[in-house]
């Protein structure tokens, strides 16, 4: 359990870091870059950080569950995000069913290709630093299951749910970075109850990623469904937009509200469910 809290406290050291580092360059260089990037500052430092870890031998492959060659982790990462990816496609057929979103021909008819490249782009970026370090780092040396398990998916959703609200004011102090860092902190009891399905799909998400990590051992399937999950999520979001007439408890989100954790959850149940025919099947 001591090495998920030296992790943590790294985490943490990367986003206060990276609030400096957003503070510096609005106070010296200002660039049209929104505020809410706050966290992906911190999320740069930690892949630089599990890449320091990672090359001094800390952590090994296996541990990191990357002891496969790179064909296998190709494969299972191609299995991971083509099955997470289909799974998902009920859910957005479901919000356009509602009329709780709608396609826009305006949009599908700008350059697709471009928008879906590099929505995919970023979906594997994302899904492997965040997998390295929550599903890699996290869990490389924790025994047990539950407790791992609950530890990581609560912080994962505790580091995405925390969402700073912009603040120009801020901009042209030096210290800016971490008054807003704060200031989101603050905030979370808040929108604990204002977005409290966001905060139910982020847990769900970080079990179930956690339980495919634990039970077969390969890092590779969570990055995949990661990715997918984005990549998913944001073509989605991009190609279709929130309908005026959908059920009220649907919301507007692209990821549905409670329909969408309602989804995820039954999809982590039957995970949950198979997760030892899993552990089985690659342990073996």
């Amino acid at each position: 359990m001591r090495s998920f809290w030296v992790y943590t406290f790294l985490l943490l050291a990367a986003l206060a870091g990276g609030a400096f580092l957003w503070g510096l360059v609005y106070a010296w260089w200002p660039l049209p870059v929104p505020h809410h990037k706050l966290v992906k500052y911190g999320a740069l430092l930690v892949a630089i950080a599990v890449l320091v870890l990672w090359a001094r031998r800390r952590v090994t492959r296996d541990a990191l569950g990357l002891r496969d060659g790179i064909e296998s982790l190709l494969v299972q990462g191609l299995v991971a995000f083509s099955l997470t990816a289909a799974l998902l496609i009920p859910l957005w057929l479901f919000l356009l069913e509602m009329n709780a979103r709608f396609l826009d021909p305006w949009m599908w008819s700008l350059e697709l290709t471009y928008k879906l490249a590099g929505y995919l782009a970023a979906a594997l970026a994302v899904a492997t630093v965040e997998e390295l370090y929550f599903r890699g780092l996290l869990l490389s040396r924790m025994s047990g299951y539950w407790m791992p398990l609950t530890a990581s998916a609560l912080l994962y959703a505790g580091i995405h749910f925390l969402n700073p609200t912009p603040d120009s004011a801020l901009a042209d102090h030096w210290a800016g970075g971490w008054m807003l860092l704060a200031n989101a902190t603050l905030e979370m009891p808040d929108q604990w109850l204002e977005q409290m399905p966001r905060l139910c799909l982020l847990i769900l998400i970080g079990l179930g990623l956690g339980m495919l990590r634990l039970r077969t051992g390969c890092l590779a399937f969570c990055i995949g469904a990661h990715a997918a999950m984005v990549f998913s999520l944001k073509s989605f979001q991009f190609f279709t937009y929130p309908g005026p007439f959908g059920p009220a408890w649907l919301g507007t989100d692209a990821s549905g509200g409670w329909t969408g954790v309602a989804w995820v959850g039954i999809l982590v149940f039957g995970l949950w469910h198979f997760s030892p025919k899993l552990e089985k099947l690659f342990r073996n």
